[in-house]
């Protein structure tokens, strides 16, 4: 087995045979609050949909 099988075989394979799982100890990022109004404007747009404000009602009225 060559050096590039064997590297191969760790990629592949990360936790195989016990490995240790390195931890990453920085957070992800916080999104943006500005990121996260465009997410919540399309939201409410998708909401208002008339496909959408149908479903919602069916769902209401199931319950």
């Amino acid at each position: 087995m060559s050096k590039d099988d064997e590297y191969d075989d760790q990629m592949a394979f990360p936790f195989a045979e016990g490995k240790a799982v390195e931890k990453v100890n920085s957070p992800a990022p916080a999104p943006s609050s500005d990121f996260l109004g465009k997410i919540l404007k399309e939201v409410k747009k998708r909401n208002e949909s008339p496909a959408m404000k149908r479903i919602i009602d069916a769902t209401n009225k199931s319950k």
